[in-house]
C-alpha cells in the first residue's frame, strides 16, 4: 500500500488556483509575482502550467495503473479537464484525488464513443483503494474482469520496462472495445495484513 501524499496545495496555491479557474482577470496576481517586470499574463501562464504539472504528478501517484492505461500523452489532457470541471476547493489533496474516478465516469458518459474513459474509470477506484487504505478488513466491490485487467496491468508496470506513451490500452488484449464486451461478475476485495504490510485479496 502506498503512503499518504503531500498536498501540492499550500494556502497561497489554493487561492491562486481559485483565481485561475474563476477565469477572472490577472489583477489578482500582484501578490504572487516575484517581479513587477514579469507581465501578469505571463505570470498567470507560468503558474497555471506548473500547477497542472503538479496535479498530474500527484494524480499519477494515486492512480498509477489508470495512468499507464491512458498513457503519458493522454493523461495531461484528462487531468486538465478534471481541473477545469472541478477546481480544488481545499488543500487536502487526497480528498481531491478521491473524486477523480467519479469525474472519469462523468467524462466517459459525455464521450461514449471513447471507451477508454469508462474503462479507466473502473480501474481508478482499485488504484485509490490500493494506495489509500490503511486498515485491515476494508472492502470494495468490483467487476472481476476489471480486477483481472488491473492485475494484468500491474504485472506489466512492475516489470519496470518503458511503457508506451500512447497508453497500454492500445495493446490488443487490453483494448477497451475488447474489455467492454467481456461478461463479468461482482467480487469483493478485502484488505489483510501480512509481514507488516497491507494487501488485498479477492473473494
Amino acid at each position: 500500500m502506498g503512503n499518504k501524499q503531500t498536498s501540492p496545495f499550500s494556502e497561497a496555491q489554493q487561492q491562486m488556483s481559485e483565481h485561475i479557474y474563476q477565469e477572472s482577470d490577472s489583477g489578482g496576481l500582484d501578490n504572487w509575482r516575484c517581479s513587477s517586470r514579469i507581465p501578469k499574463e505571463v505570470a498567470l501562464s507560468i503558474y497555471q502550467r506548473n500547477f497542472h504539472v503538479g496535479v498530474e504528478q500527484h494524480l499519477q501517484s494515486h492512480f498509477p495503473i489508470a495512468h499507464a492505461y491512458i498513457g503519458a500523452q493522454g493523461y495531461p489532457f484528462i487531468c486538465a479537464q478534471y481541473l477545469k470541471a472541478h477546481p480544488p476547493e481545499q488543500p487536502i489533496f487526497t480528498i481531491y484525488a478521491a473524486h477523480f474516478p467519479s469525474f472519469l465516469i462523468e467524462f466517459g458518459e459525455q464521450h461514449p464513443q471513447q471507451l477508454i474513459w469508462s474503462v479507466a474509470a473502473q480501474l481508478a477506484p482499485i488504484d485509490f483503494f490500493h494506495h489509500n487504505t490503511f486498515y485491515e478488513n476494508q472492502r470494495m466491490e468490483v467487476a472481476d474482469t476489471v480486477y483481472q485487467l488491473w492485475i494484468d496491468m500491474t504485472s506489466i508496470v512492475n516489470r519496470e520496462v518503458e511503457l508506451p506513451a500512447n497508453g497500454l490500452y492500445q495493446l490488443p488484449d487490453l483494448h477497451p472495445e475488447r474489455r467492454s464486451k467481456l461478461e463479468s461478475r461482482q467480487i469483493t476485495l478485502v484488505t489483510f495484513w501480512q509481514d507488516d504490510e497491507l494487501f488485498f485479496r479477492a473473494e
